[in-house]
């Protein structure tokens, strides 16, 4: 198995409909990405989260799987449509199990 996790830090002042249609739209790919077992995306609530706000935790197969989804074209539209106009940085970690 491989747990895909990644943090995201929002631009300031992003409203909070953006960040929602965000997270919205990154859960919505469980069902268009027959290779993602598994995603919940939504807010960060630790107060330690460093400014990182929204979180995402999804599970995979394995690396290929992996690999499909990062490449897939629903995914690609999310990042270009949803993430980048309110993504300041990102830290992202996978983990096979």
């Amino acid at each position: 198995m491989v747990e895909h996790v990644v943090i995201f830090k929002i631009k300031k002042n992003t409203p909070a409909d953006k960040v929602k249609a965000m997270t919205e739209s990154l859960n919505g790919l469980k069902n268009k990405i027959p290779e993602l077992i598994d995603m919940h995306a939504g807010i960060n609530f630790s107060d330690r989260n460093k400014d990182f706000g929204v979180m995402l935790v999804s599970r995979f197969r394995n690396k290929e799987d992996l690999k499909i989804y990062v490449d897939h074209p629903e995914h690609r539209k999310v990042i270009e449509e949803k993430i980048q106009p309110i993504r300041e940085d990102l830290i992202v970690a996978d983990l096979e199990y």
